[in-house]
């Protein structure tokens, strides 16, 4: 961590300077819309950049109003990437949401087979036992006008209150290590809101190559 440096929060609707990796620009940043969707859908994961990846969505979008977008990217079940091509990838991501249509699509890569939310949370009834999963995400830490915003190092925090491991796969890259239910999902049953999850992870593109 920058010594001196203390966790902020995204300024809604004005400009700031953001900073992911190598990645830093200029932006205002909003909530997101249908229309910024759609947008972002058709204009980028739509093209022939994300040819190679299926596309998944998952958080409480569209049922409620968000932050961001949650998405998943991933080429299938044990199919290992490539940290160049996922830092290109979220790079260009944020070009296509945050910096073009003022919204976070917040990037998640997959290596793992992807379950609903309702699996996992079966299970947990079931077994009183969270699932063991990782995902892979752009940026070890973010920055907002020079002020710490996200620090991946820290771990996920874990719902017996430990924080998980994280590796740093170069490139900007970072493999997370949490659970299913994660403490939001959990929190949500408590509070009878896990309608907005339901269904989720949702596919919402397919894999266009074929090996």
């Amino acid at each position: 961590m920058v010594a001196g440096l203390k966790q902020t929060q995204m300024p809604r609707n004005k400009e700031v300077s953001l900073k992911v990796g190598d990645w830093e620009k200029q932006v205002k940043v909003d909530y997101p819309n249908f229309e910024k969707f759609r947008n972002y859908r058709d204009e980028f994961l739509n093209s022939s950049a994300m040819d190679d990846y299926e596309v998944w969505m998952h958080g409480s979008f569209p049922d409620r109003r968000t932050k961001d977008i949650d998405f998943i990217f991933t080429k299938g079940e044990g199919v290992r990437l490539d940290p160049e091509e996922m830092e290109d990838i979220s790079y260009r991501s944020l070009d296509e949401s945050v910096y073009k249509r003022n919204f976070l699509a917040d990037v998640a890569f997959q290596e793992q087979k992807i379950h609903t939310f309702d699996r996992y949370v079966k299970s947990w009834k079931d077994t009183g036992k969270t699932t063991p999963v990782n995902a892979i995400l752009p940026g070890e830490k973010w920055y907002v006008n020079n002020e710490l915003l996200k620090d991946r190092s820290q771990g996920l925090t874990l719902s017996d209150g430990t924080s998980g491991a994280y590796d740093n796969l170069g490139n900007n890259m970072v493999r997370m290590f949490g659970e299913l239910p994660y403490l939001k999902l959990l929190k949500a049953l408590e509070k009878d809101e896990f309608h907005v999850y339901t269904e989720k992870p949702m596919k919402i593109k397919d894999r266009k190559k074929v090996y």
